[in-house]
C-alpha cells in the first residue's frame, strides 16, 4: 500500500511539473495565451483532484488492510485458545508438540508431556451444577499456569483434562513439577457456592526414554494417567520406559546451523 501510494503521488508530481515546464517552454516561445492557460489549468486542477482522490482511496485501502491483518490475527489466536479457560486448546497443543519434536532431535535436549484429570468431576457438575464446573475448570486452569515456566505450553487438553508440555524437561523434573501443581491444588479452595477441594491424578511421560514420537509420548503419558486412576487418584505416576532405540541420540546440545 506505500509503495502504491508512493508511486502515485510520484505520478501526479511529474504530471504538475510536466505542466509547469510546458507552460514555461510556451511562454518563452511567445505562444502562451488564454487557451493554453485555461487548457493547462485545467490539466493542473485535474491532477491536483487526481492525487487528492487516489490518495484518500489508497488510505481507506490501508486501514481496511490493517482491520482485515488484525481480524486473522485475532481468529488465529482464538483458533488456538480454549474459550473457557484462557489456556492454549487442543490445537495448540499437537502443533508445539511437533516443534518440541523437532528441537528436542536438533540439540539432544529431552522433553516432558505431563496428563491430568481432575479426579471425580462428574460429582461437582452434578452436586453444584455446570456453572460451578466451569469454575471450578477455571481455578484448576489458574492453579495450573502459576505452577510453569514462561516456556511451558498448558493446554485444556478437553472436558476435565489438562496437559503440559514441558520443553528441555526430563522426567524426574516432570514428575516434580506435577507433584507441587497437584499439591497446590488440594491445598486451595474453589467457592462454587460451597467451598470445594480439587484433586487430580497425573501422568508424566518423557522423550525419548518413553516414545520416540510427539504421539507415542502422549500416549505413554495417558496410560500413566490410567494408572495413577487405578492406583487411588490424586498422584502423579510416570510412564514404564518404553524399549526404544536410542542410537546416535546425542544429548549434547548442537549449534545451531
Amino acid at each position: 500500500m506505500r509503495h502504491a501510494r508512493q508511486c502515485t503521488t510520484t505520478f501526479a508530481t511529474i504530471a504538475l511539473v510536466a505542466g509547469v515546464a510546458a507552460a514555461g517552454v510556451l511562454w518563452a516561445a511567445g505562444q502562451f495565451h488564454g487557451v493554453v492557460a485555461v487548457t493547462l489549468l485545467g490539466s493542473v486542477a485535474m491532477a491536483v483532484v487526481g492525487l487528492d482522490t487516489a490518495t484518500r482511496a489508497l488510505d481507506e485501502a490501508a486501514s481496511r488492510f490493517e482491520r482485515l491483518a488484525a481480524d486473522c490475527a485475532a481468529a488465529r489466536v482464538a483458533s488456538l485458545t480454549d474459550a473457557l479457560t484462557g489456556l492454549g486448546n487442543r490445537r495448540q497443543f499437537d502443533q508445539r508438540l511437533g516443534e518440541a519434536v523437532v528441537a528436542a532431535l536438533r540439540y539432544g535436549e529431552p522433553f516432558s508431556v505431563v496428563l491430568f484429570d481432575l479426579d471425580d468431576f462428574k460429582q461437582v457438575n452434578d452436586g453444584a451444577g455446570h456453572t460451578a464446573g466451569d469454575a471450578a475448570l477455571r481455578h484448576v486452569a489458574a492453579v495450573l499456569a502459576g505452577e510453569t515456566r514462561e516456556v511451558d505450553l498448558v493446554c485444556r487438553w478437553g472436558g476435565e483434562e489438562f496437559a503440559l508440555l514441558l520443553p528441555r524437561t526430563g522426567g524426574e523434573d516432570a514428575s516434580q513439577a506435577a507433584e507441587r501443581a497437584l499439591n497446590r491444588l488440594r491445598s486451595t479452595v474453589v467457592d462454587v457456592g460451597r467451598p470445594l477441594r480439587l484433586t487430580a491424578s497425573a501422568g508424566v511421560a518423557t522423550f525419548p526414554t518413553d516414545g520416540t514420537g510427539g504421539d507415542a509420548v502422549v500416549d505413554a503419558a495417558d496410560a500413566a494417567l490410567l494408572r495413577a486412576k487405578a492406583l487411588g487418584k490424586d498422584q502423579v505416576q510416570r510412564a514404564r520406559p518404553a524399549v526404544v532405540d536410542l542410537t546416535g541420540w546425542d544429548r549434547t546440545p548442537h549449534a545451531s546451523a
